[in-house]
């Protein structure tokens, strides 16, 4: 494709309204993925079980997103 012509298919999606815009940008994502691995849902499955037994077990703990929030600027001002 020219560049003349991406540039103006560029232009007609940014005409778009925003919802058009996030779903062609949601179907230009997934253009770039690939096929999922085959046991993806699997491995996905066996991770949330993980996660879940570990806060079962008390081994993580839950933080609210105020208090994370918080944690990351102090982080990000130290490093300043």
């Amino acid at each position: 494709m020219s560049q003349a012509a991406l540039k103006d298919l560029r232009n007609q999606a940014l005409a778009l309204d925003e919802g058009e815009r996030a779903e062609l940008a949601h179907a230009l994502l997934l253009s770039l993925d690939g096929e999922p691995d085959a046991d993806a849902a699997q491995q996905w499955q066996q991770e949330i079980e993980r996660r879940l037994a570990d806060l079962d077990a008390g081994k993580v703990e839950l933080v609210d997103y105020d208090s994370l929030r918080t944690r990351l600027r102090h982080r990000i001002h130290d490093r300043e």
